[in-house]
C-alpha cells in the first residue's frame, strides 16, 4: 500500500562560532528546513549535544538531531540520559541518530581500536537495545556480549514517548536490515570499508535499488512507519554563477552544508 508522505529537510551546522551557530540555526528555522543536524566526528568544531540544546533555545519550532552519535565513542548507558535529557530540555524537539562510528580518523584520536565491521554492528545491536529500554523507563539488567549492565534504571523521563525519532544510518545489508527494523528513519549511506573509509561506489543507481529492497524485505508490516532519509552533498561545478545555484537550491548557509530529505520506502518506485 503506498502512503503519501511530505518531504522534510534537514540541513547541517557547521558553525565554529556562537554568532555564526545561532544565525544558521535561526536562518533555517526561517527558510522551513525541518530539522538542524550535528555531524559526530572529532573534526568538527563544536560538540554535538549541547549545541542542540543551544540550537532549540534560540528558535521556536526547529526540531535537532545528531547525524549521526558513533556508537563506539558512547556508552549506550550515558548517551539514554544524554538524549533524554536534551529531549526534556527541548520541549521534545530532538531525533536521535545513530551508526557504529567508522571514520579511521576519530579511532586514532581517541586511541581506540577500529574494529571489524561486523564487531561494530554487533556493538550497536545491543546498544539500541540498550537505548530503547532506557528511554522506556525500565529498570532491569541486561547481559549481552559487549554491555553488562545491573539494575539500570532510565532516567530523566523523556518528553516524546515512547522515545524520540531514531535514525540508524548505514549502507551495507546487516546495518540497514538493523535500521529497518528498529529504527523510525532509515538513513541510506555508502557503505562503510573496514579501513575506516566510505566505499562510494556503493551508491550507483543499481545498488541504491537494492538497498531499498533490503530496507522493505526487512521492514515487513512496520514499512509504512518508516522514513527514507538520503544526504544530498552540494557541488560546485566549474563555471556555475554560485549566488544562482544557491538561490535553486534553497540552501540556507555555505555550500558545504548538506541536505537531508525524508520520504517512505513505501513511496518509491520499485
Amino acid at each position: 500500500m503506498l502512503v503519501e508522505r511530505q518531504f522534510r529537510f534537514g540541513i547541517a551546522c557547521n558553525a565554529t562560532t556562537r554568532a555564526e551557530f545561532v544565525d544558521q540555526a535561526r536562518k533555517a528555522e526561517d527558510l522551513g528546513y525541518a530539522t538542524l543536524l550535528f555531524e559526530d566526528h572529532l573534526a568538527k568544531h563544536l560538540s554535538r549535544i549541547p549545541t542542540m540544546v543551544a540550537a532549540a533555545e534560540v528558535t521556536k519550532s526547529l526540531k535537532v538531531s545528531s547525524y549521526v552519535f558513533g556508537n563506539d565513542f558512547r556508552h549506550p548507558v550515558q548517551l539514554a540520559r544524554d538524549t533524554a535529557t536534551v529531549d526534556l530540555l527541548t520541549d521534545g524537539r530532538l531525533e536521535v541518530g545513530i551508526g557504529t562510528g567508522w571514520t579511521r580518523a576519530d579511532y586514532e584520536q581517541s586511541g581506540l581500536t577500529l574494529d571489524s565491521p561486523n564487531l561494530r554492528v554487533s556493538r550497536l545491536e545491543e546498544a539500541i537495545h540498550v537505548l530503547k529500554s532506557a528511554w522506556r523507563d525500565e529498570q532491569g539488567s541486561f547481559q549481552g556480549r559487549h554491555y553488562q549492565l545491573v539494575e539500570h534504571i532510565g532516567l530523566p523521563v523523556t518528553v516524546q514517548r515512547p522515545h524520540p525519532k531514531l535514525l540508524i544510518g548505514g549502507g551495507g545489508q546487516r546495518m540497514l536490515t538493523l535500521a529497518a527494523q528498529e529504527a523510525d528513519i532509515v538513513s541510506v549511506n555508502a557503505r562503510t570499508t573496514a579501513q575506516g573509509g566510505l566505499d562510494f561506489l556503493s551508491l550507483t543507481a543499481e545498488s541504491m535499488g537494492k538497498k531499498i529492497e533490503w530496507i522493505r524485505a526487512a521492514a515487513g508490516e512496520r514499512l509504512a512507519e518508516i522514513e527514507l532519509n538520503l544526504k544530498v552533498k552540494s557541488s560546485r561545478r566549474k563555471g556555475t554563477d554560485v549566488t544562482a545555484r544557491r538561490r535553486a537550491a534553497g540552501t540556507c548557509a555555505s555550500s558545504n552544508h548538506s541536505c537531508v530529505t525524508r520520504a517512505t520506502p513505501s513511496s518509491c518506485p520499485r
